[in-house]
């Protein structure tokens, strides 16, 4: 099964990293240092760059299995309200994620495994727990958890499920409408952050002179290098102000 915590890029994911960073290692050597050795010593930020995109693929990974698992409780929810046993109601919810999400959806894949599990005979609640460590994601442990007292302990199993999938689901809804606003604001910052690179290059082009003391000597590089370092800090910093849980 998945291991939503790590992930392998593909070969052509691969070819696109590195054309990806060579140009953007060429057009800071170019710009900032008017030296194509510059390249040597930024090659080797490529592995960090490359752990970058790996957390980016991993966390768009976890986002989409999060957002299907709360469809999929809530369409659980709705055949347990309906009357439909542990197995069946599993049962309907695969049938209306595959609808929605289709056969190769990450949702579908886990419950398709999670049915199997149960017609061998095993508890549904082990296979909840399994994808919940496997996903790393708050929302799934905690359903799993919920899941699992529940059926143990007899009570209004139905009620429980409803009220949990209710709570994970307002949850779930409130960060989207945060994203929501944030997408904005994340386009901008965006935008934002290849404007430098138009400025030394408009500069560069338009007043050669006026930007010729800047390369090729000590002092220019010292400039250029403490300009480039609060340009990444500034990148970082913007990262993580955006990123906000709930």
């Amino acid at each position: 099964m998945i291991d939503y915590s790590s992930y392998s890029f593909k070969l052509n994911e691969i070819l696109i990293l590195i054309i990806s960073y060579a140009v953007i290692v060429i057009s800071v050597a170019i710009l900032f240092y008017d030296s194509m050795y510059a390249c040597f010593i930024g090659a080797f930020g490529y592995f960090y760059y490359v752990k970058l995109k790996k957390k980016e693929y991993i966390n768009k990974r976890q986002y989409e299995i999060r957002t299907q698992f709360c469809k999929m409780i809530e369409s659980l929810s709705v055949a347990f309200i309906a009357g439909c046993s542990v197995d069946n109601a599993f049962m309907e919810s695969y049938k209306d994620m595959e609808r929605l999400y289709g056969a190769s959806s990450y949702i579908v894949i886990e419950l398709k495994e999670l049915i199997h599990q149960m017609t061998m005979n095993r508890p549904v609640e082990k296979g909840l727990s399994n994808m919940a460590d496997r996903t790393g994601i708050p929302e799934i442990k905690d359903f799993s958890v919920v899941f699992t007292q529940a059926k143990k302990s007899g009570g209004n199993f139905r009620d429980i499920i409803s009220k949990t999938v209710y709570i994970i689901s307002q949850k779930i809804e409130t960060e989207k409408e945060i994203q929501v606003i944030l997408n904005g604001k994340l386009f901008e910052q965006k935008v934002m952050s290849v404007i430098p690179f138009f400025i030394i290059a408009y500069l560069r082009y338009s007043s050669g002179s006026f930007m010729s003391v800047l390369y090729h000597n000590i002092m220019g590089v010292i400039v250029m290098t403490i300009c480039l370092i609060l340009y990444i800090f500034a990148l970082i910093l913007s990262k993580r102000i955006a990123d906000i849980e709930v």
